[in-house]
């Protein structure tokens, strides 16, 4: 078992600290942290800036690598390629360590230029739903990949919450008020984007003072490697206490915002800028988003163009210099109120050298096509392939390619300035990352997504398998392909179960959207595939992680397949056969939750002790542990429309969560057959809401190592479901 949690506490304080005397800075830093005291063969090179991309060149000179680039996250894209392209190792994001060959290959001079000076990370919901309680060794490794992936310009908004408490107690509010309204670490992303307010809270002061200190260290380490961090400014929504500004709602979230041109505006945004700078340092880039999913308290076009000013003009009286970063998503999400003209007024009220475009979900719906290239405002073109960290393998790989190819040759692109990651999970899909970094200095393999796939396997496995680049191949043509859904099918595992014949629900996860696009053979013969070529030795590494992720997805289909029995046998009145039907269903959930075991990506004990070791009291750790719970479960309070938009295939929240619900459901159903009655809605519901928040208040402790082997295990279920497996394979989606 992990140790206490005291321990814990202890350690993690010690981790926020400064670095040790000695410690190496920037990119020499990168290089003794990924090589160790093979560092030395290797040497920096600093070349001029060339355009308004960076440039990086590789070559052996002598006894060593010269790294050569315009900028540190340069320098650090060439030892990726290099490590890549000329030693033949896995450098993806999920990889933990890289080990060159004992003898480096000698190159050529190998140059590579970006057209895009801006490589964007982040989505504020990351911050909830992969880093909510990373500590320094989690974002020191973040950091040394974004840089090694080229990105240098990450969303930085850890520990900000510190900066809001000394805004508002200038303002006049208790420190209690405050952390009341600022809510619980999970939520705190949804404060900033004035989706809710004081949910999961009151945020403990300990988690205040701790995070100040982590997030000043997070935006050190970037700029050391030449990254511009991406800080917040004031969007509009404040504490009741403040009074006035214009009530919105938020999936039964209440909030008010205060109009942009009421004169506190400026001032608590000039307040905040002076607090976070003071803080944090500023590279005078500022992400605010008033009316994220919501809608302005205006529509003229002009009264639109003065809340853009004012907006703007919050974040200048501080910083003159200040760059107001938009994320395009509600001229997508609100697209019945964001006419061409309201979009127009709105940016073209600030400068155009002051405002800098996210085309959030460009690989989906290109906004910049729809709006003039954001009417002459730099832009950045993103992928935004993960919704809420929800399980699914999915990612438009030759679309994203294709796109951004005809982006950069259109006439009418505008000022097309950078390529952006802006998922909302960072955990699934390194494959989709991975091709987006190739992008970013347009590698010709990216032309190819076949090509790009089966050197993809080649590196990431360390030797060429035949049968696991078919695999890859057939991922291609299935879940990495391009379809119209945005987003990956969802799996039955995580639905929330409803009375025979009652609607599912409504709220953004769509969980009754299950049925995939593309024929299951392709993922069926990409899990033979990647069997076949299964050793012993690969269950602990990258492979094993990648036979997980495509058996989770065919469990998933089969578990949709079970499913429809069960309402099969239901519906035909045979309690025997239901119940028959349903031990089936739940075998499948139940195997699921153990293939996940064997991977310490998908297991629910680290989440939870990684929440606990931030508070200092029982109490604390109580509402931390509370948080981590709920935010991939039920999300907000009972009944919540945003139930399970975040929910996971993770060992341990499968078994004692999801399954626990479908066993309920399964047992009203076996339980109206015997009886001769119906299934009563109301309190089917009752009992799985009591459920849910029952193990949402539960604070039982769940492994965080690995239990089986991987390859064992995977092998083991296609055994068990071969015949199932081989009927999804022939009859395809007619058969979900």
């Amino acid at each position: 078992m992990p140790e206490s949690d005291r321990s814990r506490a202890t350690e993690r304080a010690a981790d926020q600290g400064g670095g040790a005397g000695g410690e190496l800075h920037g990119v020499p830093g990168l290089l003794r942290r990924l090589l160790g005291a093979r560092d030395d063969e290797f040497a920096l090179v600093s070349l001029p800036p060339d355009g308004t991309g960076d440039t990086f060149e590789v070559e052996t000179a002598g006894p060593r690598v010269e790294l050569r680039g315009t900028s540190p996250v340069a320098q650090a894209s060439a030892l990726r390629w290099y490590l890549a392209n000329a030693c033949g190792s896995d450098v993806s994001w999920d990889t933990r360590t890289v080990i060159p060959p004992a003898r480096l290959p000698r190159v050529p001079r190998v140059r590579r230029t970006t057209p895009f000076r801006y490589r964007y990370r982040f989505n504020f919901c990351v911050f909830s739903y992969t880093t909510a309680f990373w500590g320094w060794p989690e974002w020191e490794r973040e950091i040394d990949w974004m840089a090694l992936h080229g990105i240098n310009l990450p969303l930085a908004i850890t520990g900000h919450e510190a900066a809001w408490q000394a805004v508002y107690r200038q303002l006049g509010m208790a420190d209690d008020d405050v952390r009341t309204f600022l809510g619980g670490p999970a939520y705190l992303p949804f404060t900033w984007m004035g989706c809710t307010q004081g949910w999961g809270g009151p945020l403990p002061q300990s988690w205040i003072d701790a995070h100040e200190a982590l997030g000043r260290r997070i935006v050190e380490r970037e700029r050391e490697l030449g990254m511009r961090p991406v800080q917040q400014a004031f969007a509009g929504h404040v504490p009741p206490e403040i009074g006035g500004g214009h009530p919105r709602e938020w999936f039964g979230f209440q909030t008010r915002l205060l109009d942009p041109r009421d004169p506190r505006f400026r001032r608590i945004g000039e307040l905040f800028v002076t607090e976070q700078t003071r803080r944090f340092g500023t590279d005078h880039i500022y992400a605010a988003d008033p009316f994220i999913e919501t809608t302005p308290p205006a529509s003229d076009p002009d009264e639109l163009a003065g809340i853009g000013r004012a907006v703007h003009e919050s974040m200048a009286g501080a910083d003159p210099e200040a760059v107001w970063v938009l994320q395009s998503w509600p001229f997508n999400y609100r697209g019945a109120f964001w006419t061409p003209e309201r979009i127009s007024a709105l940016l073209g009220a600030v400068s155009e050298d002051r405002m800098l475009l996210l085309d959030l979900w460009a690989e989906q719906r290109p906004m910049w096509r729809e709006t003039s290239a954001f009417h002459g405002k730099p832009w950045v073109w993103c992928a935004l392939p993960n919704f809420g960290g929800r399980p699914g393998m999915h990612g438009k790989l030759p679309r994203a390619a294709g796109d951004l190819a005809d982006a950069l040759d259109d006439p009418d692109r505008g000022r097309l300035r950078g390529l952006g990651q802006a998922m909302e999970d960072t955990t699934n899909d390194p494959a989709v990352y991975e091709f987006l970094a190739d992008l970013v200095w347009r590698d010709s393999a990216t032309a190819d997504p076949d090509q790009w796939v089966r050197g993809y396997a080649r590196r990431r496995y360390g030797r060429r398998l035949p049968e696991a680049e078919q695999a890859w191949s057939a991922l291609l043509r299935t879940v990495y392909g391009n379809r119209r859904s945005g987003r990956p099918p969802a799996s039955i595992v995580i639905d929330r179960p409803v009375a025979p014949g009652e609607p599912g629900p409504t709220g953004p996860p769509q969980p009754r959207t299950g049925r995939p696009e593309w024929e299951p053979a392709g993922l069926v013969d990409a899990w033979h595939l990647l069997l076949a070529a299964a050793t012993p030795e690969s269950a602990g590494g990258p492979y094993g992680r990648d036979l997980v992720d495509v058996s989770q997805q065919v469990l998933a289909l089969l578990a949709r397949v079970r499913h429809g029995r069960v309402l099969r046998a239901y519906n035909e009145g045979g309690a025997a056969e239901t119940r028959r039907s349903a031990d089936a269903f739940l075998e499948v959930l139940r195997d699921l939750d153990t293939l996940l075991a064997t991977r310490r990506e998908y297991l629910l004990g680290p989440w939870i002790d990684r929440a606990r070791t931030w508070g200092d009291t029982p109490e604390e750790r109580r509402l931390l542990e509370w948080n981590a719970r709920r935010i991939i479960t039920v999300w907000g309070p009972r009944d919540s429309p945003l139930r399970d938009y975040a929910g996971r295939h993770w060992s341990g929240l499968v078994a004692d969560y999801h399954l626990a619900r479908w066993r309920i459901w399964s047992d009203h159903l076996t339980h109206a057959l015997s009886t001769g009655t119906s299934v009563d809605p109301a309190a089917l519901n009752r009992e799985l809401t009591d459920s849910e928040e029952a193990w949402c208040a539960a604070e039982e402790r769940y492994p965080d190592h690995t239990q089986g082997d991987t390859v064992q295990v995977a092998q083991r279920l296609l055994a068990t479901y071969d015949n199932d497996v081989a009927a999804l394979a022939e009859r395809g989606r007619a058969l979900l």
